[in-house]
């Protein structure tokens, strides 16, 4: 009896061997027919012209590639390969071009050897930097046909160096920096993190904050000759401390929390070490540090989480401005009424009616180039055909929006993004080219109020 069901089991375990290893052979079939009937005949149409042989152009030579992405240096190539083919970098444009189908299937190939050989995350990552912010296809993104929910990922935005500079620290040093090109724009929330230095920074930031307000004579009821304060004046520091180095009064909670914690190091450390012990506690804290966007609101039938009131206050009034919505009325009336203002002065349109503005004449002829619409490209022989050439452009406008897109969510926009892409280029137009429109519309949009 045992003896036959150790030879049923050696045969039921020689099958899954022999059956994972047919399954092998066939997926390694699968895509070798992949590649000889779809990739290999894309490339003979379209590039073996130019990289193939001992001239092939940038020594290049696509018909040594071989198929097979075990080695980085074969699938760094199929990924330069891949970058070409959706960037429309190749083939040239003055060459037949193939079909975005045709490319679409040499690009998913790829795709899918690169998830194959564990390469697919990392390179996915590299989407999130701005170099990258051209990456989704712009004729998909206005198309109309994606109808999957916008949202934006839950993230920690660290604070910019602007914000931090209107935080009241007196001539600190803003503990932020930015990584991201001086050109462009520079505030993605993906590409800053708080590492070792930035916390060292900002424990520099409190003991120099700290240090002055002793010397003003800011903390004289807790001078360590003195009693231990009472429990309203305890109570009353840490609300006024954490408005100021948080930007917000406390919650119930937080108060509590560091009511106690202030309680625990006046008795270990005296009344003016366990004020200052506290105070760099909030200084720490991730609040102090981030803008937080989880979304801790409703969620929804498709899994977001809406963002609660109190992030949409400090998003609306981060995307404006470089303060809180506490410091800034007109954000806390948009709150309120839904409405945004934009101010301007006039001083330009004075100063021309005034005859003020001088003139002279030179040469504003010029060219545009690699637009990416051919209506637009072509000479031009002023700032002013230019710009009704560019204005009269669909993409022109499009591709404003996906940069104004990028400012306000601090992120490169992706195909789930569309539709709120595609309501705020209506906004504009139906407001005339409202500027104050497209923002309302991508203020409001659920790209912006929407987590998951």
């Amino acid at each position: 009896m045992t003896k036959t069901i150790d030879d049923a089991i050696f045969v039921a375990v020689i099958c899954l061997l022999t059956l994972c290893g047919a399954l092998e052979c066939f997926a390694q079939e699968q895509d070798r027919h992949s590649f000889e009937e779809t990739v290999k005949p894309f490339l003979v149409k379209h590039c073996y012209g130019c990289h193939s042989g001992d001239d092939a152009e940038a020594q290049f030579d696509l018909e040594k590639l071989t198929p097979d992405f075990s080695t980085d240096k074969t699938a760094n190539r199929w990924i330069d390969v891949m970058h070409s083919l959706k960037f429309g970098e190749m083939p040239p444009s003055d060459e037949a071009q193939p079909t975005p189908i045709e490319k679409a299937d040499v690009v998913g190939w790829v795709f899918r050897k690169m998830a194959e050989t564990d390469r697919f995350d990392a390179w996915q990552k590299k989407l999130l930097a701005p170099e990258y912010g051209n990456w989704a296809n712009h004729e998909k993104l206005f198309s109309g046909e994606i109808d999957t929910p916008p949202f934006s990922p839950s993230r920690l935005w660290r604070f910019s160096p602007e914000i931090f500079a209107h935080k009241g620290f007196g001539n600190a040093k803003s503990p932020y920096t930015y990584v991201t090109s001086e050109r462009g724009i520079r505030d993605y929330a993906a590409m800053s993190v708080t590492d070792q230095s930035t916390v060292l920074m900002t424990i520099i930031v409190a003991d120099s904050f700290l240090a002055d307000r002793e010397r003003r004579g800011d903390f004289k009821e807790f001078a360590d000759d003195q009693p231990t304060p009472n429990e309203q004046t305890l109570q009353n520091v840490i609300g006024r401390e954490f408005l100021r180095v948080i930007g917000r009064s406390p919650t119930k909670e937080q108060h509590e929390k560091y009511l106690t914690f202030l309680k625990e190091s006046i008795e270990t450390g005296g009344n003016l070490d366990g004020l200052k012990t506290t105070i760099k506690a909030m200084f720490l804290s991730p609040e102090s540090i981030y803008r937080m966007e989880f979304g801790l609101g409703d969620v929804d039938e498709h899994g977001r989480r809406h963002l609660s009131q109190d992030e949409i206050a400090h998003a609306i009034a981060f995307a404006l401005t470089d303060r809180g919505p506490d410091h800034n009325r007109i954000i806390r009336d948009v709150l309120r009424t839904g409405e945004i203002y934009k101010r301007r002065d006039g001083e330009f349109d004075r100063k021309l009616k005034e005859g003020k503005l001088t003139t002279r004449e030179v040469d504003a002829s010029g060219k545009i180039a690699f637009s990416g619409d051919p209506k637009v490209d072509g000479e031009v022989e002023n700032a002013v055909e230019m710009m009704h050439r560019l204005g009269d452009s669909d993409r022109a406008r499009q591709s404003f929006i996906r940069h104004l897109f990028r400012y306000f969510m601090g992120r490169n926009e992706l195909l789930s993004d569309s539709k709120s892409l595609i309501e705020a280029e209506q906004a504009y137009l139906k407001n005339g080219g409202s500027f104050k429109s497209l923002v309302v519309s991508l203020l409001s949009s659920d790209s912006f109020l929407y987590r998951r």
